[in-house]
């Protein structure tokens, strides 16, 4: 079976930005993304957790996207500068899919 490069980005951000991020994700051209919960973890801050908020503003989410390298590097500047302004981070990793039309 054939399968088609392309680039995983894990975006972790506060739950009140998604709906920046995503839009940012969909300005660029990025057709595919799932956002998740997170439950708790441990950062440059210490431990955190999400568990006892009452309200969006301690919870973390995942957006889980697969593009294009070249749909992702037009994005990095964009997002870079709206993480200097928040909780955050963005991993990068090479995939491969069988659908390559899907993303």
């Amino acid at each position: 079976m054939q399968t088609f490069k392309k680039k995983r980005m894990e975006i972790i951000v506060e739950a009140p930005i998604v709906p920046l991020t995503t839009a940012l994700l969909e300005r660029k051209g990025v057709r595919a993304y799932t956002v998740l919960p997170t439950l708790r973890g441990l950062g440059q801050e210490g431990r955190w957790s999400g568990e006892g908020q009452v309200g969006a503003a301690g919870q973390m989410m995942l957006i889980l996207a697969v593009t294009t390298e070249e749909r992702m590097q037009t994005l990095l500047d964009d997002l870079h500068a709206q993480l200097q302004r928040h909780f955050g981070y963005v991993t990068i990793s090479d995939c491969e899919v069988m659908r390559s039309d899907r993303f």
